[in-house]
């Protein structure tokens, strides 16, 4: 080969490796099968290098030039197989990169989604761009939901215009981060306050975004509202309470006092601060109280009450009742005290002053045959005397400081409590009033009490000395007056009601059938001699203290026989066996009455043609008496006035332990029943 062939080879030579190194650096940039390409360009390259070894072997006269071609052609063969390495590892760099951001990205996904916080992408006018599955599953939703909606729909109408505001504020202000805190609204309708955080960004297209990050603080903000309010409490507890209220360090300091603390003792709350309650409490005070501090802090004592003395800004020294507790920190250490102060002086001294007088009301009173007792204005018993300990059943010290509602009957509290208020409001001097007294053993007694205002030596305003006399039996002898007046009522007067009504039926039959007329008069005669004979018999009884008996079959049929009057069925009778077994005399008495009220207000009032009295059992220990008739009746409910029969009648049902009820039925006649327990079931 001539050297200008040579030359011309090897610049052909030299075009194609720069061909090569230009092709093999587009190809790796643009497309991944490089590497490829740039082996089938090393075969040709071997191949190129083959023809020229032949060239040169034929060609034996230029060695020069072959040996520098050959050299070239060596180091391109070098150069390409160094580029091609490197392609390699770049390639399998790039291949682990993008392995690599995959995974990054999907771990990037699920953390956008699943991490408990609530992310938007809004634009500046308030759409949202992309919302993570956290948050629209918060606010009920699917991201679909939300995502090219309006980001107004979670919130509430009222603050649209604050969040537009606030979007407004975001975008003209990039990269500066808000925070603010607001309400918003689920899907459900239920309300979440969270918390936001936003700054606009631009991308890389230079359109504004706006990130929200939100997080929820519903619970927080419920906390918060739980202990604002409390605060508010105890702040208006602290300042208002009637009592004096204090924080004490450890080391008895007044960190923080109380409106009243400093009214009680004179002092200001600036000049509190720099004292201790060491300064002011009494010597002898002083161990007790430190003492129980001591005992706070230790833990063996969970709170402690006492009596102590403090001076007053005036040098004077007052009663105060103390109660001590002890706050501990989170950590359980001892942090400080909190104190309770109540001026107590004015008990303190009302305490001296009744001791000073009770020897000489003892001896004034200790031998009176009343009993003798005096009460406070808040109905406290002060003092008792020996025979009032004696009708009550109650010790002296177990009165003293009680009111007399320890020992007065429920029922006559409200009368009580009246005439000793207008006593103390200055309404009466003085009052009279019997009442029951309820004693220790749980029996009962009648007393008649007279009281009258009292002053005693030391002792602020008027109290009351009541004078208590025991009058159960003369209560017991007027109740039986009551009793024998209701009895003649019944038992006498009825009885000649029922004379009447056989005289006025003997006149009535006069004209008519001379037989009937002397049925009925002869009726009337036997009537009262009857009811001569139960006169003598009741005043006999009453001469002896003793109730009438009576037999109650007999007495009822009496009694029918009695209001049977011309024209007239006499009453049905009808008496079940082995009722008046369970029966008492007492009852029985009671139930008899109650009989003939009901038969003398059904023939004076109810027109009826047919009237009776039945007795029978409901059970073991149950009895039921009914007197009824067919006569005209009435409603009830529109009944505006009880006669004083109907009064007697319940009256005497409650007297024996017996429900006394009043059917009737306009057309269709009255029943009066009574349901009565008897004895046996006592």
């Amino acid at each position: 080969m001539c050297l200008a062939e040579a030359s011309g080879i090897l610049g052909k030579s030299t075009a194609f490796a720069s061909t090569v190194g230009r092709s093999m650096t587009q190809r790796f940039e643009t497309t991944p099968s490089a590497t490829r390409e740039l082996h089938q360009l090393l075969e040709q390259l071997t191949e190129f290098q083959g023809v020229m070894e032949q060239s040169a072997a034929a060609d034996r006269q230029d060695r020069t030039v072959n040996a520098a071609l050959r050299e070239h052609l060596q180091d391109c063969h070098t150069q390409l197989l160094r580029v091609i390495g490197d392609l390699e590892q770049k390639l399998q760099q790039r291949e682990s990169v993008e392995s690599a951001l995959r995974e990054s990205e999907q771990r990037f996904q699920s953390l956008y989604d699943n991490n408990p916080s609530m992310y938007f992408t809004l634009s500046p006018e308030g759409m949202v761009l992309s919302v993570n599955k956290y948050g629209a599953e918060q606010l009920g939703y699917r991201p679909s939901e939300l995502i090219d909606r309006s980001v107004l729909a979670v919130f509430k109408p009222e603050d649209h215009e604050v969040v537009l505001e606030q979007l407004n504020v975001c975008t003209t202000n990039p990269g500066k981060l808000f925070e603010w805190e607001i309400q918003k609204i689920r899907k459900d309708g239920a309300v979440l306050w969270v918390k936001e955080r936003a700054q606009a960004i631009e991308d890389r297209t230079g359109r504004i975004l706006v990130l929200v990050v939100c997080e929820d603080v519903t619970a927080r903000r419920l906390t918060q509202d739980i202990i604002r309010e409390s605060e508010e409490r105890w702040r208006a507890l602290f300042e208002h309470a009637g009592v004096g209220i204090t924080q004490l360090s450890l080391t008895g300091r007044f960190l923080r006092v109380n409106p009243r603390l400093c009214e009680t003792l004179g002092y200001s709350s600036k000049t509190m601060m720099q004292l201790t309650f060491q300064e002011l409490t009494h010597p002898d005070d002083l161990p007790v109280n430190l003492r129980y501090l001591e005992e706070l802090k230790a833990g063996t004592l969970p709170s402690f009450s006492m009596d102590k003395r403090y001076r007053r800004s005036d040098d004077t020294w007052i009663w105060v009742n103390l109660t001590g507790s002890l706050v501990r920190a989170a950590s359980g250490a001892p942090d400080y005290f909190i104190a309770v102060i109540e001026d107590i002086s004015e008990r303190k001294r009302a305490e001296e002053a009744l001791r000073a007088s009770e020897l000489l009301l003892q001896r004034f009173v200790s031998e009176a045959p009343v009993g003798l007792v005096i009460v406070d204005d808040q109905r406290r018993v002060l003092t008792a005397n020996k025979t009032f300990c004696e009708l009550t059943g109650y010790k002296e010290h177990e009165l003293l400081g009680q009111t007399y509602d320890l020992y007065t009957h429920p029922d006559d509290l409200a009368g009580n409590h009246k005439l000793t208020d207008e006593f103390y409001r200055g309404l009466r001097e003085e009052y009279t009033i019997e009442k029951r007294y309820l004693r220790k053993k749980g029996d009962m007694i009648w007393v008649s009490v007279k009281a009258a205002g009292i002053d005693l030596p030391n002792h602020p305003g008027p109290l009351i000395l009541a004078v208590v006399q025991d009058i159960t039996d003369h209560k017991r002898a007027t109740e039986e007056r009551e009793r024998l007046s209701q009895d003649l009522h019944d038992n006498i007067l009825q009885s000649l009601y029922a004379v009447g009504m056989q005289l006025e039926a003997s006149r009535l039959a006069a004209g008519k059938s001379e037989r009937k007329s002397k049925v009925h008069a002869s009726q009337a005669i036997d009537q009262l001699n009857h009811l001569v004979s139960d006169v003598r018999h009741f005043i006999a009884l009453l001469k002896r203290g003793t109730s009438p008996r009576m037999d109650l079959r007999g007495a009822l049929h009496q009694l029918v026989s009695a209001f049977s009057a011309a024209g007239q069925h006499p009453p049905e009778l009808d008496i079940k066996e082995g009722v008046l077994d369970l029966i008492t005399p007492d009852q029985a008495e009671q139930l008899l009455n109650i009989a003939r009220e009901a038969l003398s207000n059904s023939v004076r009032h109810a027109k009826a043609a047919r009237r009776s009295v039945r007795l029978v059992r409901l059970g073991p220990t149950r009895v039921r008496m009914q007197v009824c008739d067919d006569g005209i009746g009435f409603i009830p409910r529109l009944k505006r006035k009880q006669g004083h029969g109907l009064v007697n009648m319940a009256a005497r049902a409650k007297k024996i332990g017996a429900r006394l009820r009043l059917t009737s039925q306009p057309a269709r006649g009255t029943c009066v029943t009574v349901d009565l327990s008897t004895v046996e079931s006592a």
